[in-house]
């Protein structure tokens, strides 16, 4: 969603001391903070739910009245690129005991270890969350700083502080968070789930509290919490590579004639039957690009090399060596290039 963003504007809450933020997010990069909800009157009353550039944690903040009424800032740092997380934060200022006022969930573990001492809300006064202001999704009201990655199933839910059990469920087989595609939930005056399927930004609550794209242009990708696709992976050793990418890691710029480090994919495989589909399109679809080389590795390939130069093979009880094949049908493996020698890697 970089450069992409979502707006409306927000009406008088059903409680504005209680309410339940739930969303599916894959990360394509923080290279500043940057935020997934935003609710803003000025620069001095304000509040988001993002991740902190400095350091990749997850960061709640609200300012009113030019102070700070609550910050948290998880010690845990959040680096997958290949994976999703749910993110659920649960806000109840009714509370007593001030710890539980605000709880912050992913993949439905409760996070409590924090980088500094947390500013909680004081009981019973209002936020600037769930309340009448201006309210984005994928962007920071006051500058530029636009959430880079995917998001779905976005649920906001006024009057009603939720668990994560509510958003999802851990599948005893696998042990991992699952999606819960329809979540029983009372939304309140001002919530509201989009990006149910795809890009739409029409509400599917009960509320027809529709949003408006603001800017960019919200991409539909079939990578979804129940069904995740591989991109490139942007944590790899290699850092000459990823000057332009984009869309959730699935696209890559033009780098330099003279760059030959590889950029592996999020998905690894020891066996079975594996295919993929790339694109070439020049920079960013405006010039022709027909050197790139696209292939398979085992895991420990030197990335900042030619795939393939240094003998690195597939698998032990494969007989192809690692290599790549362009766009004009030349392969290159194990040190050697030809066309017709080595099984093909490309399905044409």
């Amino acid at each position: 969603m970089a450069t992409t963003y979502l707006t409306r504007t927000s009406g008088t809450p059903t409680n504005a001391l209680k309410w339940t933020f739930s969303a599916w997010v894959k990360i394509g990069n923080i290279t500043n903070d940057t935020f997934l909800l935003d609710f803003y009157t000025d620069g001095n009353n304000r509040s988001q739910i993002g991740f902190q550039n400095s350091d990749k944690s997850i960061i709640v903040y609200e300012k009113v009245s030019g102070s700070t009424s609550q910050l948290f800032q998880t010690t845990r740092k959040f680096r997958d690129f290949s994976g999703w997380y749910n993110i659920v934060v649960s806000c109840d200022r009714t509370l007593g005991t001030a710890a539980d006022r605000t709880k912050i969930y992913v993949n439905g573990v409760r996070e409590t270890s924090f980088s500094t001492t947390p500013d909680y809300p004081a009981q019973n006064t209002n936020g600037i969350i769930n309340t009448a202001v201006g309210t984005l999704i994928g962007k920071y009201s006051d500058g530029t700083l636009y959430f880079n990655g995917s998001m779905s199933h976005v649920h906001f839910v006024d009057g009603t502080a939720y668990p994560a059990s509510t958003f999802g469920s851990t599948d005893s087989t696998t042990g991992e968070w699952e999606l819960n595609t329809s979540p029983t939930l009372t939304y309140g005056n001002n919530g509201f789930f989009v990006l149910k399927d795809g890009n739409t930004i029409t509400d599917s609550s009960p509320n027809s509290n529709n949003f408006t794209l603001g800017g960019g242009t919200l991409t539909k990708t079939e990578d979804c919490p129940s069904n995740v696709f591989a991109t490139m992976n942007r944590a790899s050793p290699t850092t000459t590579v990823y000057t332009n990418m984009a869309n959730g890691n699935l696209y890559n710029g033009d780098q330099s004639p003279n760059y030959w480090n590889s950029i592996p994919g999020t998905f690894a495989a020891s066996s079975g039957k594996f295919y993929w589909e790339v694109k070439i399109e020049g920079v960013w679809g405006t010039t022709s690009q027909t050197s790139q080389r696209h292939g398979i590795a085992n895991l420990n390939v030197d990335l900042n090399q030619k795939v393939g130069s240094t003998g690195d093979v597939a698998w032990t009880d494969d007989p192809i060596a690692a290599g790549w094949q362009n766009s004009s049908g030349v392969r290159y493996s194990n040190s050697v290039t030809g066309t017709s020698d080595y099984p093909s890697l490309c399905s044409e």
